[in-house]
């Protein structure tokens, strides 16, 4: 074995070269879900084995084999704070020099022996935030225990920006990959928050009741569980019947952001008890709520009362004007004006009875006398009864205006914007509201008449998709083929989608002002949907699977573009 001397005053100091790994597999520093409750993960990988191209005049004094000492630095810094130092000081001997043409050599440094035995792969738990890494290694090269040079790679002061498996630094944990408490914020069934102190009245007449638990925070790092046992013999008993326990689905919005809450759509599915023959009866609620696999957090258990009620529906029909919720009047003095911004209605925002649906019809006139033409009369269905959301008159299920394409007056057809009465002179509306229970008779029929502004139009796009749930199919319904030709659209017909195929980003270039690009999959499911005031729109997929994806690209002069994009891993 050769000896390392000391460090001679003949060696070159030289500019350091970018070290290189051959763990291109492994990013340096990832993040992942944690294994601790309340954290996150980072994953280390140190190289297992790294290299060194020489200049010139270094490789002319490099034999094929070398020793080389060093000190390796594997740092994590969350902003200026270290909670990550890692150090070892190394030997190798026999390194492998190799020539790589032009005068030039490679070391190679097998950084697993030199680390040995500390291991190169490791887990940090942390909390959100951005982690910048910073890699080191200052090292001597000898032959025949004669020291040829000094190098270094990387830097102890400026961060990491690119690994060689592509990873860009620094690295962000985000809140959706601690695992979190099993404790909620809220419970709501059927939209009715659940009371911790008092029995909460739930309603019996109709045929399923939504659960939503609210928490602090919500990770997609893993599966949610509840399970609810009952008891029927009032707020005091502990003589529990067993339910059956479900995982709770996640929620996004129309980003793809997971919410902080979870969802499941039926209670009864848990414990089959909100339904008329217990009409009266108060049941004491046992909550388990848990996580699948490991646990990671402790089970959470907490206790809820209930009383069914099998109440009758009434009608509190209002209409929604400049924000403010208006009683109903068939006085066309009194009558609201409603437009584009905020057109809408609510039959049963306080209810205290179960609502199933709303019998809409919608009269529009071209005077207050008439003659009145039925532009809308159907079933709106109400998926909760506590809490229900305004209806918008301009978003009602496709249909509700498809009859004015007949009418005399309509002058933006090539759009394929309808505008609600304004292009036709239909201004006045009579809006006609009944309550529907699922075991009760419906609720009185109430009428409110209500104008349109002709300066702000109440309009729907034809064909625009209505909102629902991120986790469900939306259908995306036909827009018209018979578009302007405007400036934006010809800027359209250069449209650019790049790279495509792609793996982490794919940029849609030469986009029309006011574009709006949404992005489903082979079910119709939204991905994405932005609204874009830019010539130009990168989309990071990394929460995106690898698959075949659909655009939409809706401009605001009514103009169309459709694609396909593909995703690979």
């Amino acid at each position: 074995m050769k000896a390392l001397v000391s460090i001679s005053t003949t060696i070159l100091f030289l500019t350091a070269f970018a070290i290189n790994t051959s763990q291109a597999v492994l990013p340096m520093l990832w993040r992942g879900c944690g294994t601790t409750c309340g954290k996150a993960e980072l994953l280390i990988n140190k190289p297992s084995t790294s290299e060194y191209i020489c200049t010139v005049s270094e490789s002319a004094t490099l034999p094929s084999l070398v020793d080389i000492t060093g000190t390796y630095y594997y740092i994590i810094k969350l902003g200026s704070t270290t909670i990550y130092s890692y150090s070892k000081s190394y030997s190798l001997y026999n390194a492998p020099v190799t020539s790589i043409g032009g005068g030039l050599k490679r070391i190679t440094f097998d950084m697993s022996t030199a680390l040995s035995p500390d291991p190169l792969h490791s887990t940090l738990d942390v909390s959100p935030g951005s982690y910048n890494l910073y890699v080191y290694n200052l090292f001597t090269v000898y032959s025949g225990g004669i020291p040829l040079l000094i190098q270094y790679t990387g830097s102890l002061t400026t961060p990491v920006v690119t690994d060689l498996a592509g990873t860009t630094y620094p690295i962000v944990v985000t809140a959706n990959m601690v695992q979190n408490s099993n404790t909620p914020t809220s419970l709501k069934v059927d939209g009715y928050t659940l009371d911790p102190s008092n029995p909460t009245t739930l309603y019996s007449c109709k045929s399923t009741f939504p659960l939503r638990v609210d928490f602090a925070t919500v990770t997609e790092c893993r599966t949610y569980t509840i399970k609810v046992d009952y008891a029927m013999s009032g707020c005091s008993s502990n003589t529990f019947s067993p339910g059956t326990a479900k995982n709770l689905n996640m929620v996004y919005d129309i980003y793809g952001n997971v919410q902080n809450y979870l969802e499941y759509s039926n209670f009864n599915d848990l414990a089959a008890i909100i339904n008329p023959s217990n009409n009266g009866i108060t049941f004491r609620l046992r909550i388990t709520i848990s996580n699948t696999g490991p646990t990671y957090c402790s089970s959470s258990t907490i206790y809820r009362c209930i009383t069914i009620s099998g109440a009758a529906a009434s009608n509190n029909l209002e209409l929604v004007a400049g924000g403010s919720y208006v009683a109903p009047t068939t006085n066309w003095s009194l009558a609201p004006t409603l437009g584009y911004v905020y057109g809408a209605f609510n039959a049963a925002r306080n209810a205290n009875f179960a609502v199933e649906s709303f019998n809409i019809k919608i009269e529009a006139g071209s005077s207050t006398s008439g003659p009145w033409i039925t532009v809308y009369n159907n079933i709106y269905n109400t998926p909760l009864s506590g809490g229900i959301p305004d209806v918008l008159i301009n978003k009602l299920p496709a249909g509700a205006n498809a009859s004015f394409a007949s009418y005399p007056g309509r002058s933006n057809t090539a759009t394929g914007i309808t505008y609600w009465g304004v292009d036709h002179g239909f201004l006045y509306y009579k809006l006609t509201v009944q309550v529907i229970n699922g075991c009760n008779p419906p609720s009185p029929i109430v009428t409110g008449y209500f104008k349109l502004n002709p300066s702000v139009e109440l309009v729907r796009l034809d064909g625009e998709m209505n909102p629902v749930s991120y986790g469900n199919p939306v259908v995306l319904n036909d827009i018209k083929d018979n578009q302007l030709i405007t400036d934006d659209f010809i800027s359209n017909l250069n449209l650019e989608v790049y790279p495509n195929p792609f793996t982490s980003e794919v940029t849609f270039n030469h986009l029309g002002r006011g574009s709006q690009i949404i992005v489903y999959d082979f079910n119709q499911k939204i991905i994405a949907n932005v609204e874009v005031n830019s010539d130009s729109y990168t989309f990071n997929t990394d929460r995106w699977g690898g698959s075949i994806f659909f655009y939409r690209i809706l401009n605001k002069d009514g103009s169309v573009i459709d694609g396909k994009i593909i995703k690979i891993l």
